[in-house]
C-alpha cells in the first residue's frame, strides 16, 4: 500500500524517523512536511503534490474519476482537482466514489484539511498533542514517531470496551487516547492556532422515496450495473486481463461477479477460504462453474490464522477482532498482484439491498444486536448515539462501515477492494427505498428472479425471504446444540460432527484442536500482566476470556496483543 504522513512545523525536525530513508520521498509546503512511498499501483488515481498555492495527497481509488473528467472537460486528475474546488469550494472529493483518502493544504489559510470516503473502507488517522499535530494513513507511522521521540501514549479504556464488545470501534477511537480516526464521510482541519475542527461533507439521508415495489427492482437494478461498471472499468483503465473476485457461498459477491460477466466482463479468477466440506464450499464452487473462471479455496480447517494476533493486529491496529478476515490474508498472500487490479467484492451488499433492520429493534437499546459479545457491559457513548436518529443509520456506519469494512485494512497491504453495494450513489438510492420493500431480503430476492433468475436457481447460503425465521441454517443450529447439550450431560456417546454449513466454526476449532487451545492459553497468560496498569481493563479482558465462547477469547487476544505491540511496560 502507499504510506504517507503529514507533519506539522510545530514538531522538531529531528522528531522524523523517515528524513534520510531511501523509501520515502518527501514534500515540503510552507510549515509541513510530508513523506511518502508509493506502491506504483493506480498511479493516475493519484496525487502526491505540492506547489506556491499548497498541497494535495490524494491516495487510494477514485473509481468515478473518467465520468468526473468527462464532466469537467479535463484530461487528468489535477484538472478534475481545480475544477471541483471551484464548484464546492475546496471539498474537491465530495463527488469521489470508491476508497480514496487524503489531505489538502491550503497555503493561503494555513489550513490543513484531512479526509476519508463515505463508506469507510479507507482510512486516515491524526494525532494532536504536544503542540503537534500529525496526519497520516497509516497509524503505525504515527506511533514511530510518537516512540522515537518519546511522546507521551495514553491507552483509551473506552476503545478497550469497545473492541472487547462491539469488536469493532464504534466512533474516531483508536486504542490511543492521542490518536484518532477521521470518520467515513468527515473532514478534520487543523489551523495555525492549534485549533482543529471536525465536520462531516457527506451524510446518508434515510428519506424514503414513493415507489412501487416493481419499481424498486428496476431503479437497484439501473443503480448496481452503474456501480458495477465503475468498479470494473477501473481495472480495464490499467491493463488488468483478469479480474480477482471474492467468491462466497452468499448471494453478495455472486451478484458482483454475475452482473459484472453479464455486462461483459471476464475472465475472472475467484477466491474463497472456508472450512473443507461445508456449504459454503458447495455453494461458492457450484455458483463459480456456472459463471466460469479460475476458483481459488483456501481450506480453513488447520486454523493456521487464528495463530498469526501478531500479524495481524500489526496491520489493524487492534481497531477489530483479528481474526475477522479469517483466512482471506493468507489467500492474498500467496497472490501475485502483477496479475491483478482491485478485489472485488460484495462487501455490505446484504444490508444494502436489504437492511440491519428486521422491524424489532428500538434505538438506542438496539445497539447490543450489533455486538460480537455481551460478556461485559458496554454501550456507545451518548455523543455517538446523538449523531445517530434512527437504528439503521447507528448500523449501518458502526456496524456497516466500521466494522464490516475493518478488514480493509488488512486487505490493502495487497491491493485495494471495490464493492458496487457501496457505491455511494447505490447506497443512497438503496436507503431511499422504503424499509418494508428491503427487509428480510424481500426486494434482494425479487430482483434476481426478476433479473437474473439463474444466479437465484443456484444453490446459496442465505434463505429466500419469506421463510420466516425459521430458516434452514437455524433448525440446524438448534438441532446441534441439542446434541451439544445431551453430550455435555454424558447422554449422548459421541460428540456432535462440526456444522458442515458453517464456513469457519470457531468454537469447534478450539473445542476439537488442543494445539489452538494451549496456543491461545499460553499467549493469554504471559500478556494479561501488561494490563496491569489498566485493572478495570484487565478485569473485562479477564472475563471475556473466561466466558467459555471462542470468539470472546479472541476478542481479548486482539486488545493483548494490540497493548503488547503498542504499551510495553516502561523500562
Amino acid at each position: 500500500m502507499n504510506q504517507w504522513i503529514i507533519i506539522s512545523g510545530a514538531c522538531a525536525p529531528d522528531m522524523v524517523p523517515f528524513e534520510g530513508d531511501p523509501r520515502f520521498a518527501r514534500i515540503d509546503c510552507g510549515p509541513l512536511r510530508a513523506w511518502f512511498r508509493r506502491d506504483g499501483r493506480f498511479v493516475n488515481d493519484q496525487l502526491f503534490a505540492a506547489d506556491s498555492r499548497g498541497m494535495a495527497l490524494c491516495d487510494g481509488v477514485v473509481l468515478n474519476l473518467a465520468e468526473l473528467k468527462e464532466e469537467y472537460g479535463v484530461e487528468d486528475f489535477m484538472g478534475v482537482l481545480r475544477q471541483s474546488w471551484e464548484e464546492t469550494k475546496g471539498v474537491f472529493f465530495k463527488k469521489f466514489a470508491g476508497p480514496f483518502c487524503g489531505a489538502v493544504y491550503d497555503r493561503e489559510r494555513d489550513v490543513l484539511t484531512t479526509y476519508a470516503n463515505q463508506t469507510g473502507d479507507s482510512f486516515v488517522f491524526y494525532y494532536n498533542a504536544a503542540s503537534c499535530y500529525m496526519v497520516s494513513n497509516d497509524l503505525n507511522m504515527i506511533e514511530e514517531v510518537m516512540r522515537k521521540n518519546g511522546l507521551p501514549r495514553s491507552l483509551d479504556e473506552t476503545a478497550a470496551r469497545y473492541l472487547l464488545s462491539f469488536g469493532y470501534m464504534v466512533d474516531e477511537r483508536t486504542l490511543f487516547q492521542e490518536i484518532k480516526r477521521v470518520l467515513p464521510g468527515e473532514t478534520v482541519r487543523f489551523s495555525a492556532s492549534g485549533g482543529i475542527e471536525r465536520s462531516y461533507y457527506h451524510r446518508f439521508s434515510y428519506e424514503t422515496r414513493d415507489v412501487s415495489f416493481d419499481d424498486a427492482i428496476e431503479l437497484v437494478d439501473q443503480g448496481f450495473r452503474r456501480a458495477v461498471r465503475r468498479c470494473f472499468e477501473k481495472d480495464r483503465e490499467y491493463g488488468v486481463k483478469e479480474y480477482l473476485s471474492d467468491l462466497s457461498g452468499g448471494l453478495d459477491s455472486r451478484m458482483t461477479a454475475w452482473v459484472a460477466r453479464d455486462m461483459g466482463y471476464g475472465p475472472f479468477v475467484f477466491m474463497n477460504y472456508c472450512q473443507s466440506g461445508s456449504q459454503e464450499l458447495a455453494c461458492a464452487s457450484g455458483a463459480a462453474a456456472a459463471l466460469g473462471g479460475q476458483f481459488l479455496h483456501k481450506q480453513l480447517d488447520d486454523a493456521s490464522f487464528l495463530f498469526e494476533v501478531d500479524r495481524l493486529v500489526e496491520m489493524n491496529y487492534g481497531l477489530s477482532l483479528f481474526c475477522g478476515i479469517t483466512g482471506g490474508e493468507q489467500l492474498l498472500r500467496s497472490l501475485n498482484f502483477q496479475r491483478f487490479g482491485l478485489e472485488h467484492t460484495g462487501l455490505q451488499g446484504d444490508n444494502i439491498i436489504g437492511s440491519y433492520y428486521t422491524g424489532k429493534e428500538t434505538f438506542p437499546e438496539g445497539q447490543h444486536d450489533l455486538k460480537y459479545s455481551r460478556s461485559i457491559i458496554c454501550e456507545a457513548s451518548s455523543i455517538v448515539l446523538e449523531e445517530h436518529g434512527t437504528f439503521e443509520d447507528f448500523a449501518n456506519y458502526a456496524r456497516g462501515f466500521m466494522g464490516m469494512m475493518a478488514p480493509c485494512l488488512i486487505r490493502r497491504h495487497y491491493t485495494l477492494t471495490s464493492s458496487p453495494y457501496l457505491d455511494p450513489e447505490f447506497f443512497a438510492l438503496c436507503m431511499s427505498i422504503p424499509l418494508e420493500h428491503r427487509m428480510k431480503h424481500k426486494l434482494y430476492w425479487a430482483w434476481l428472479d426478476a433479473k437474473y433468475p439463474e444466479a437465484g436457481s443456484l444453490p446459496a447460503t442465505r434463505s429466500r425471504a419469506g421463510q420466516g425465521d425459521w430458516t434452514r441454517a437455524q433448525i440446524r443450529n438448534m438441532k446441534r446444540k441439542g446434541a451439544m447439550a445431551l453430550w455435555k450431560m454424558g447422554l449422548r456417546k459421541q460428540r456432535p460432527k462440526p456444522d458442515p454449513g458453517h464456513m469457519n466454526p470457531i468454537d469447534e476449532w478450539y473445542q476439537t484442536k488442543p494445539d489452538l487451545r494451549a496456543f491461545l492459553s499460553r499467549y493469554e497468560e504471559e500478556t494479561l500482566p501488561l494490563l496491569d496498569r489498566w485493572p478495570e481493563t484487565q478485569a473485562n479482558a479477564r472475563q471475556m476470556s473466561a466466558s467459555g465462547a471462542a470468539t470472546d477469547k479472541l476478542m481479548a487476544l486482539t486488545l493483548l496483543a494490540a497493548v503488547k505491540r503498542y504499551f510495553p511496560p516502561e523500562p
